[in-house]
């Protein structure tokens, strides 16, 4: 298997619990290191598509696969995945070191094909041929092999290298000094790190990680954000995140897949997503935004309430009904006789580094919104200006 190869993919998955059914038809590939998003709201599909992934749930429809292999009927335990859900899952009277070393500590269970065992079955035939039961025990152990062809192998992993190994995660997580803590005494950030730890000791190819940064409060969930992205990039791990915060796919992602009643609307970077949408639909979830309805004149060209503006090239057909969006960001506010279209500012917020005005649009009552730095009384009469292409043309769905 060529490492240019994905690493996970769902092939027309579909999924339904009783009448109800959430994932219709999905499609998606999942590369090698890899920080992905599944990103929407509540309902959307996200979560159902992860644990699909995990093994926890079975598609109604469809496959799943690793490394090319089908292992859509595998249980979790058989998947090379570990997760860190929502309520992160710790042992409350162990400390840190011992909740991180617990997943090494349990007894490694694998299935051996017996052929493979076959010495140790020959030298345990030679030592049964002298008793008087030989014919009928290797005549009934034959059988077995037949009907069972595999064997339960159990191993442990040694007390130096669970100590390596858990000192390490550690290391990567910035817990150093929190060896010996009870977990029950740590902060929210801090069991978070603790989770991913226990998830990460295996060395699984892939985490998938279930809303997990929802109970932080707000500067911890920043701080845990760009954690979370430089842990993805040292350990080389896939991490597949579930969230309905836009803020934390764009940080994080390097893929974003943005869902919608069980379907994959948009899949691409957080540039793709945030400046290229592909609907309105991706263009409210994703970011503030001003839609318009307008009507495309030539490539370069749209109608917006009637007047000709020039805009970023499309390559929608002329005639055609279009939305179009503008970023509140990529809006001016100018003098009136600047302005490209004008209005009265209805409200003003401030929002730390800028200020978010509303602007009553004069010829439709419709509401803009634009981010500036500076303070803009409100009734006051403006004009907002923009560049050509700070027009985004999107097809009506």
């Amino acid at each position: 298997m060529e490492k240019t190869s994905p690493l996970i993919e769902l092939r027309g998955v579909s999924k339904s619990f009783d009448t109800t059914q959430v994932l219709h038809n999905v499609d998606l590939t999942i590369n090698r290191n890899e920080f992905v998003c599944l990103l929407g709201p509540s309902g959307c599909g996200k979560t159902t598509t992860l644990r699909i992934i995990g093994g926890f749930e079975s598609p109604s429809e469809g496959k799943v696969l690793f490394d090319g292999v089908d292992v859509t009927s595998l249980p979790p335990h058989k998947r090379e995945t570990n997760t860190v859900f929502q309520n992160y899952a710790l042992f409350p009277h162990l400390d840190v070191y011992d909740n991180i070393a617990f997943g090494l500590r349990i007894k490694k269970v694998s299935w051996v094909k017996k052929s493979t065992l076959q010495k140790a079955d020959d030298s345990s035939d030679l030592s049964q041929n002298g008793s008087g039961n030989s014919t009928k025990s290797n005549f009934f152990r034959r059988f077995l092999d037949k009907v069972f062809p595999y064997k339960r192998v159990v191993t442990k992993v040694s007390k130096e290298e669970i100590d390596h190994r858990v000192k390490e995660v550690i290391k990567l997580v910035n817990l150093e000094g929190y060896e010996y803590r009870n977990v029950e005494h740590l902060s929210g950030g801090q069991r978070q790190r603790v989770a991913i730890a226990r998830a990460i000791i295996n060395r699984p190819k892939v985490l998938l990680l279930d809303e997990s940064l929802s109970a932080l409060d707000l500067k911890l969930r920043k701080d845990m954000q760009y954690e979370l992205k430089e842990l993805q990039r040292n350990t080389g791990i896939t991490f597949i995140f579930v969230t309905h915060d836009q803020e934390e796919a764009l940080t994080m992602a390097d893929k974003i897949v943005v869902m919608k009643n069980g379907e994959i609307e948009q899949i691409g970077t957080a540039d793709e997503i945030y400046n290229d949408p592909i609907d309105r639909y991706v263009a409210n979830f994703i970011g503030d935004s001003n839609l318009f309805s307008g009507v495309v004149v030539d490539r370069n060209h749209v109608l917006l309430d009637g007047k000709e503006f020039s805009c970023d090239e499309t390559l929608i057909e002329p005639n055609t009904q279009v939305d179009l969006l503008l970023r509140p960001e990529d809006l001016d506010i100018v003098e009136p006789e600047k302005g490209k279209l004008t209005g009265v500012v209805n409200e003003i917020f401030f929002k730390g580094v800028f200020y978010e005005v509303d602007v009553i649009q004069d010829e439709t009552g419709r509401l803009i919104t634009i981010h500036t730095t500076d303070y803009i009384p409100p009734q006051k009469h403006v004009g907002i200006s923009f560049e050509n292409e700070d027009i985004h043309v999107m097809e009506i769905m």
